[in-house]
């Protein structure tokens, strides 16, 4: 069975990598069956273009189904502390698209994201996934 939110973090993972901007690696899962995550991590393993200077131990993108769109710098080496995340200004279901100009524009190392209202074509399924707490 697909589930709705591995749906759309796989969206996001393939328009990544259709705009040359890959993750390392990235991941998507349901914790408790609650609240849904997609976590896609930029390390430096590969050659993803991301602002070393500014993410010198590497840079982290999340979506979760109750805060949205967020990113974090790694705060070690080992990429296992981040600092406290900063919300992007996205739709909560933003496009994949859209994750990917958010993306684009954190990579490059700013700091602040001009917010977006595009809403990704299969919301409204993936709206009627989440518990009755979080829709």
């Amino acid at each position: 069975m697909t589930y709705p939110h591995t749906t759309y973090a796989k969206a996001v993972a393939d328009a990544l990598a259709d705009e040359g901007i890959a993750p390392d690696d990235w991941d998507a899962w349901s914790h408790d069956g609650v609240t849904m995550t997609a976590v896609y991590r930029w390390t430096g393993e590969g050659d993803t273009g991301y602002n070393s200077a500014a993410y010198p131990n590497g840079v982290l993108l999340s979506w979760t189904s109750d805060q949205g769109w967020q990113y974090a710098r790694f705060v070690d080496h080992h990429q296992t502390r981040t600092e406290q995340p900063i919300h992007l200004g996205l739709d909560p279901i933003a496009t994949p698209a859209a994750a990917v100009r958010a993306a684009d524009w954190m990579l490059s190392g700013r700091r602040k994201f001009p917010p977006q209202a595009a809403r990704w074509k299969f919301a409204d399924a993936l709206q009627a996934a989440l518990p009755d707490e979080e829709a």
